[in-house]
């Protein structure tokens, strides 16, 4: 086991990686903006980190 800290998020590479990521590691609310940046070439940085998202729950 680690020494705690954020859990490692895989970087996707291809079409089928950002849908798995999208699908585990995204709530319902990002999935859709998440694959919507991913497909016209956006960053997707934000949804990397988590930690410094705003989310509205």
């Amino acid at each position: 086991m680690g020494k705690g800290g954020a859990r490692k998020v895989p970087v996707p590479r291809t079409d089928r990686e950002a849908i798995e990521f999208a699908v585990y590691h995204l709530d319902q609310f990002d999935v859709q903006s998440f694959l919507f940046d991913w497909l016209t070439g956006e960053s997707i940085e934000k949804y990397l980190h988590p930690e410094g998202r705003q989310t509205c729950h």
